[in-house]
């Protein structure tokens, strides 16, 4: 008898995978997720093999079927990053994700296929594993890793082309499930409560996991920076907020939160709109937005028009 691999975390019992499967609804999710094959290591199949796309599909199917926005890496980067490429590092995946601009990308779903083959005196034993973990494309934080797999036996008059079209229909099985655990693990749960789960910090109104963002402010002096801090920890779903570079000119915040994108860019904008009419007008603010930094910029100026719009804002 051999044992070949035929193409040169977190492993869950099937009752528990159940379990996990059927206790997963829909969420209000806000990810935008990027589903990406990783096949760099010789020992996992590559993509150009017949049951890599079925489990990229349903993988992200099932992802966007719970709740999330799941998007087509192919649509996003067929205008400026060359097609085709299999045996990708994880620098390279990275990299495109970080730096798609149609939609910012939140989370990389990173997934690979690992199929061999043992040639019994009686049958022929196929077993294959796909392993998916998630990454936040902007702060590099690792959100957890899990991992299917399956066995089964063919005759042993089945040959390597038998043995890839085996596997092949079994991939979209395996996408299902692990796409099913990868929704369940990034997915919001209930206390005992019946609330939310908001970690470690943060009050109403929970939108997901708590994300990094980065916030810039240029130009602005020492007490409207200490008003800024005042309002960045009334902000919806604040968890925490440190200082990553502080100068007479420049305060720069790792800021942690489960507020969506959308709603910190209007809070933000809301805040400088109220300091703004506070110094009387003495000033305006451009803000720059790239992925999860934001940058806003205090311009000196005169003959500002004052807002008459009123202050009844939910933050």
């Amino acid at each position: 008898m051999k044992s070949s691999g035929i193409w040169g975390a977190w492993s869950l019992p099937s009752a528990t995978l159940f379990a996990a499967i059927s206790t997963l609804g829909t969420v209000n999710a806000t990810e935008n997720i990027l589903v990406m094959g990783e096949d760099a290591d010789g020992d996992y199949l590559s993509c150009k093999s017949r049951p890599f796309p079925a489990v990229r599909s349903a993988v992200a199917y099932q992802l966007g079927d719970t709740g999330f926005r799941v998007y087509d890496e192919t649509a996003l980067t067929m205008d400026d990053f060359e097609q085709g490429r299999c045996r990708r590092q994880d620098s390279e995946l990275i990299d495109i994700a970080r730096s798609i601009t149609q939609s910012t990308i939140d989370v990389a779903v990173l997934f690979r296929i690992y199929a061999a083959a043992r040639e019994l005196d009686h049958t022929t034993r196929i077993s294959a594993r796909v392993e998916g973990r998630m990454l936040a494309v902007h702060s590099g934080q690792r959100l957890g890793n899990v991992e299917v797999s399956r066995r089964w036996n063919v005759s042993t008059q089945c040959d390597d082309e038998c043995i890839v079209e085996s596997v092949r229909e079994r991939a979209q099985g395996l996408g299902e499930d692990l796409g099913a655990l990868l929704a369940f693990k990034l997915s919001p749960h209930p206390t005992s409560s019946g609330e939310p789960d908001l970690g470690s910090g943060g009050n109403s109104g929970s939108e997901g996991r708590v994300r990094e963002y980065t916030l810039t402010f240029k130009n602005f002096n020492s007490e409207e920076i200490e008003e800024i801090n005042e309002f960045l920890e009334i902000f919806r779903c604040y968890s925490e907020h440190r200082p990553k570079r502080i100068s007479p000119t420049h305060a720069s915040y790792a800021y942690h939160s489960c507020i969506s994108h959308a709603k910190l860019s209007s809070n933000l904008n809301r805040m400088l709109a109220l300091m703004q009419k506070k110094s009387g007008n003495r000033w305006s603010a451009n803000t720059n937005i790239s992925g999860n930094k934001f940058t806003m910029r205090k311009i000196v100026r005169s003959n500002v028009k004052q807002s008459k719009k009123d202050d009844n804002f939910q933050w």
